[in-house]
């Protein structure tokens, strides 16, 4: 182990279970036509921010859905988890009649370096999971 990473402290109290692995929905009634994340929401809808690589101290990921067959009202869920499986956090948003949907996960403290996932359900079911990664060094 790197001895420059044993001061370095990261946030768990947040942690809600453990979302076990993702089994995704065959046929979702709701469909995703564009998804991305990124560290700023500017371009963010013509893809061109798209960034899957982030180092630990990161302020900002934003996420971007287009999506189609949604309903004004309905729930849309963004649970970001750990590379541990554990929740980090856990947005809900009430679906309009844009079809256009953005969300932003703001850290308080470092991200646990390792494979990251953003699961997204809507109408209770998982319809999408945007692997990230999260590295100690840039």
């Amino acid at each position: 182990m790197d001895p420059n990473l044993s001061f370095w402290a990261f946030e768990i109290s947040g942690a809600e279970s453990t979302l076990t692995e993702p089994s995704l929905v065959e046929n979702p009634r709701v469909k995703i036509l564009k998804c991305c994340i990124s560290n700023k929401l500017e371009g963010i809808e013509n893809l061109k921010s798209t960034k899957d690589n982030y180092f630990i101290s990161q302020n900002q990921i934003a996420a971007y859905l287009e999506l189609q067959g949604h309903r004004a009202g309905e729930t849309i869920e963004f649970i970001w988890c750990r590379p541990d499986g554990t929740i980090q956090e856990r947005k809900r948003q009430i679906l309009s009649f844009e079809r256009q949907v953005y969300q932003s996960f703001n850290p308080h403290n470092l991200l646990m370096p390792g494979k990251w996932r953003l699961a997204v359900k809507i109408y209770g079911e998982l319809v999408k999971c945007i692997p990230f990664q999260v590295s100690a060094y840039q």
